[in-house]
C-alpha cells in the first residue's frame, strides 16, 4: 500500500507539472494544446498514468493550476512496466 501510495503522489506531481507548463505556455512561446510525455522506465510508467488517467477526477490530486488540463497530447513509452491483462 506504501508503494501505491508513492505511485499515485508521483503521479499526481506529473499531472500538476503538465497543467503548470499549460499555465506557462503563453509566456514561453509554448504551444500548450500540444504536450507529450515521454520516458523510459520508471519515467514511461509516468507518462503511461498520465494517459491513462486523463479525465479520472480521483487522480488529478489537490496541486495548483487547477484550472488548466492535466491531459497530454501523447504518451511514448519506453520500456514502461506494464501489464493489461
Amino acid at each position: 500500500e506504501i508503494i501505491e501510495r508513492l505511485t499515485y503522489r508521483i503521479g499526481k506531481d506529473a499531472k500538476a507539472a503538465v497543467r503548470f507548463l499549460r499555465a506557462i505556455a503563453a509566456q514561453f512561446r509554448l504551444d500548450g494544446n500540444r504536450i507529450c510525455a515521454m520516458g523510459s522506465s520508471a519515467g514511461a510508467h509516468l507518462s503511461l498514468f498520465l494517459a491513462l488517467t486523463s479525465g479520472v477526477a480521483a487522480m488529478e490530486g489537490d496541486g495548483p493550476h487547477r484550472g488548466q488540463s492535466s491531459r497530454g497530447t501523447c504518451a511514448v513509452s519506453y520500456a514502461g512496466p506494464t501489464d493489461f491483462t
